[in-house]
């Protein structure tokens, strides 16, 4: 039996990895915590799921106020567990964190943030940071691999042997090699973005139901809420927003008052764009929460003049 386990920890954890898509978690990792570590304190940090890493552009803000920025942006199945744990020795007294999380993370399970992708890059990739976390955390990632993954791992080392890369609309291919030097995801043009119409087409505009928008008692928003109070006890100002999405509903008052409750009951701001962040449909690359490179920037200086007040 021990034997098997030893067998299965070698083949998944050293030996059989995912260069195309779990690769892809350790290279954005690779990007921005260099970028974070090289910046100086008072710097702003751009935190959250792909919406930050695609929608928002840290050069464009460093730029327009002259405070070093990093995009710490990643995928939405990146736990908020493991950004505070890679980031929070990083940050620093006066250091600004803007954090719009989508609505849905909001109320992601325990056992839901600890069984998403992030599990695979921890074992495979950095067991080092696995080991600081709590037990359950590292039994998920040890346990999470079965016969489908482990066919699509021989499937990309393939594909990356032969230099095949996922394609990301036109002649764009996914990778942290799209990241500008601040962590923003580039070339995700309007033109390019049109291979992907149809879906963009297809998907449907579903607002936060004001009903069952509870937040609070779930695991990812707990998370939260200790980056909150750990923070404000060092000195650091975390900025809570609304994710970007299209502007075809109105965001109910209920849901944005309970977001601001979460934040403000724990000594943090909440800000709220006069367009609450919402874009036409044509604004958006592949999903509905990922602007196209156009429309990052129009989102990008609608945000400046909101983050303004709280920078040094």
């Amino acid at each position: 039996m021990l034997g098997s386990v030893v067998v299965y920890g070698l083949v998944f954890g050293w030996l059989l990895h995912k260069p195309l898509t779990i690769g892809t978690i350790r290279d954005y990792f690779t990007v921005k915590l260099e970028r974070a570590a090289r910046i100086q304190s008072p710097k702003i940090v751009l935190l959250g799921g792909s919406n930050v890493r695609v929608g928002l552009s840290c050069k464009r803000i460093e730029q327009k106020t002259g405070v070093p920025c990093v995009n710490a942006g990643f995928l939405a199945d990146v736990g908020i567990d493991l950004m505070v744990e890679k980031f929070s020795p990083l940050l620093g007294r006066g250091d600004v964190v803007y954090i719009p999380l989508a609505y849905e993370q909001y109320f992601w399970s325990r056992r839901f943030v600890e069984t998403q992708r992030d599990a695979a890059y921890l074992f495979s990739y950095d067991r080092a940071t696995l080991l600081r976390m709590p037990l359950s955390r590292q039994m998920r990632a040890l346990f999470r691999y079965d016969p489908p993954y482990l066919a699509s791992a021989v499937a990309e080392n393939l594909l990356a042997a032969a230099g095949i890369r996922r394609q990301a609309g036109g002649d764009r291919q996914f990778g942290a090699h799209n990241l500008n030097a601040w962590g923003d995801d580039t070339g995700h043009t309007r033109e390019r973005g049109r291979d992907f119409a149809a879906v963009l087409a297809a998907a449907p505009a579903v607002p936060p139901d004001p009903d069952t928008f509870h937040p609070q008692d779930y695991y990812y928003t707990q998370e939260l809420l200790r980056f909150l109070d750990a923070s404000r006890e060092r000195g650091i100002t975390v900025i809570g927003g609304l994710p970007q999405t299209v502007d075809e509903f109105e965001i109910p008052e209920v849901v944005i008052g309970r977001l601001q409750a979460l934040f403000r009951d724990h000594g943090q701001p909440f800000i709220v764009l006069p367009n609450r962040s919402q874009y036409p449909r044509d604004c958006f690359y592949d999903s509905l929460y990922h602007l196209n490179e156009e429309c990052q920037r129009q989102h990008t200086d609608d945000l400046i003049p909101q983050l303004e007040p709280y920078l040094p």
